[in-house]
């Protein structure tokens, strides 16, 4: 099996206010993402989404494709594809992070947009650092709700 790493940002269509609409994302995309053997993580900012997935390259195109067409989402950027030696969520088909209330990272689409691998994996490393956990029930962080 071939391992590949993708990280990418998008503006986020859904409002500030949507949790629930959130939250039903994650949780559907979970089962989707461990039947086809896709890990990550999602991180919901004010206006964005980070997204690290790790899969076979062939599952991550396609699922890209899916979230390209997906309408919560506008204006995709790949920001790194590469091989990876290992999984840094291996148990997770989607763990994901949301804003409860203020946006504590305060990175705008147009910065993610120009960050550094190196950053990107930095801003990512410091969720799994923070304590998000799989889908499986709500953990309150601070201002993030980790699901």
């Amino acid at each position: 099996m071939s391992l590949y790493r993708c990280v990418y940002v998008s503006r986020t269509r859904l409002e500030p206010g949507e949790a629930e609409a959130f939250d039903r994302l994650v949780r559907a995309s979970a089962a989707r993402n461990a039947a086809r053997g896709i890990s990550g993580l999602l991180v919901a900012m004010s206006g964005a989404y980070l997204q690290v997935l790790e899969g076979e390259p062939d599952a991550l195109v396609t699922l890209l494709g899916k979230i390209i067409a997906d309408p919560r989402h506008d204006a995709v950027t790949v920001l790194d594809m590469r091989p990876a030696a290992d999984r840094l969520y291996p148990d997770w088909g989607l763990g994901a992070a949301r804003p409860g209330g203020a946006d504590p990272l305060g990175y705008s689409y147009a910065q993610l947009v120009e960050m550094s691998a190196k950053q990107l994996y930095a801003v990512l490393a410091s969720f799994s650092r923070a304590g998000a956990k799989a889908v499986g029930g709500p953990v309150f962080d601070g201002d993030y709700v980790y699901l």
